[in-house]
């Protein structure tokens, strides 16, 4: 059994993997972002794309976001903050660094990320998208 890449401490195959094929949805901001960075790891631009909604989908570019997964090693992931969502609520927040070795050298993105949730016609069922996130990336040089 795979741990998940997105150090929840869970197997792949029961934490972020049913997300990733299509097979369930995010419950909440938390959880669609850690999705999110295991589609980073595995290189999965379709479900990058597909969990974007507004902003952050307008200024995506595909090939651009391709080509820096193709170059980057993904190397730790950690939640500083998620709120908490209780059924009513359409917006939340989360903050986490993300570690990765791009070009031989260690980076941190950090961010503080708003995801929106989308409401199904019959009001049943929803959908959890990233929105935009302001961010610092930080590139840790070697003295």
């Amino acid at each position: 059994m795979q741990n998940c890449p997105c150090c929840s401490g869970k197997a792949f195959q029961a934490c972020c993997e049913p997300l990733l094929l299509g097979k369930q949805h995010a419950r909440n901001p938390e959880q669609l972002m850690r999705s999110r960075y295991a589609a980073f790891v595995k290189r999965n631009v379709d479900y990058i794309f597909l969990t974007m909604i507004g902003p952050a989908l307008a200024s995506a570019d595909r090939e651009e976001i391709q080509n820096f997964v193709n170059h980057t090693r993904w190397t730790g992931l950690k939640l500083t903050y998620a709120n908490a969502i209780t059924p009513r609520e359409n917006t939340g927040f989360v903050e986490f660094s993300a570690h990765f070795i791009e070009d031989g050298r260690p980076q941190v993105l950090s961010e503080r990320s708003k995801f929106i949730k989308i409401n199904s016609d019959n009001g049943e069922d929803f959908r959890w998208f990233y929105y935009g996130g302001e961010h610092k990336r930080l590139d840790f040089k070697e003295e």
